[in-house]
């Protein structure tokens, strides 16, 4: 279960984040605004949908696979 912490650590990081990649796959874009994709190993990106408020406060909506997502 590493990935799941390494996941919670980039999403802790998030606010820091120098460039924001707004979400493009309609089914992110239902739960926000922009994503964060994790690519844990050949196979599988995890993705950390989330919104920003106007204070830079980050709120994580959700962590979803490329099994998932649908291009």
């Amino acid at each position: 279960m590493r990935y799941v912490d390494d996941i919670v650590d980039i999403c802790y990081l998030l606010d820091a984040a120098g460039y924001r990649h707004k979400a493009t796959y309609e089914e992110h874009l239902k739960h926000g605004a922009y994503t964060y994709s994790y690519k844990r190993n050949k196979k599988t990106t995890w993705y950390i949908v989330y919104d920003i408020d106007l204070c830079g406060h980050v709120f994580v909506n959700k962590i979803i696979n490329n099994y998932l997502t649908v291009s």
